[in-house]
């Protein structure tokens, strides 16, 4: 007895989808590196105005999607930054970040932090530029030098210093904190408004 041809294609087919089954498929090779940290500096010349910084040496610190698709997950949103002086290693200052040092609030949502693909997170806050025990940098024993504005208006300023900064930046609850390389930025102190600051010990 012969069968049904519609009997004859449901078992080519069955047999079809068997064979695919077994076919393995290649695996996912999911990237090394998803999350790419950095660390920049805004203004490499901090103006000092009546003993505060008012622009220039501020850290930025990003993260950036570098996988090929969106990343979507439970934020937490902290970083933790130490910054000194290379003349002066004593000089430390920390800073502590949250999420309302993000540049773009709109990325978290609820609980739920969203970077498209290629996407920066960025996380600014101003530095006062003192140690943790409150000593200005400008008063460590950095020697200025006067000048004069094209107005005739006296101000302050240092030969170029080196600012050495680390940080630990962490975005998603689910990963883990990311240790950033320490980096060193250049900066000039110009100082405004404030009398003529003591020559150092060495010079007096």
């Amino acid at each position: 007895m012969r069968r049904p041809i519609h009997s004859f294609v449901f078992l080519m087919v069955a047999a079809l989808v068997s064979l695919s089954c077994d076919e393995s498929l290649p695996p996912r090779v999911d990237p090394e590196v998803v999350l790419l940290p950095g660390i920049a500096l805004s203004g490499e010349v901090v103006y000092v105005e009546r003993a505060q910084v008012k622009r220039g040496g501020t850290i930025v610190l990003s993260m950036r999607n570098a996988y090929d698709e969106v990343l979507s997950e439970e934020a937490l949103v902290r970083a933790n930054l130490a910054m000194s002086l290379r003349e002066y290693p004593d000089s430390i200052c920390s800073l502590t970040y949250g999420p309302m040092d993000l540049s773009t609030q709109g990325m978290v949502v609820g609980n739920t932090l969203t970077l498209r693909v290629q996407e920066v997170a960025q996380l600014v806050r101003p530095c006062d530029h003192r140690t943790t025990a409150g000593t200005p940098f400008w008063e460590l024993g950095i020697v200025f030098k006067e000048r004069l504005t094209d107005k005739g208006v006296t101000y302050y300023e240092s030969d170029s210093l080196h600012l050495v900064v680390s940080a630990t930046l962490q975005l998603f609850k689910r990963v883990q904190a990311v240790r950033l390389p320490a980096k060193e930025f250049t900066v000039v102190y110009q100082l405004w408004s404030m009398p003529r600051p003591p020559l150092p010990e060495r010079f007096e």
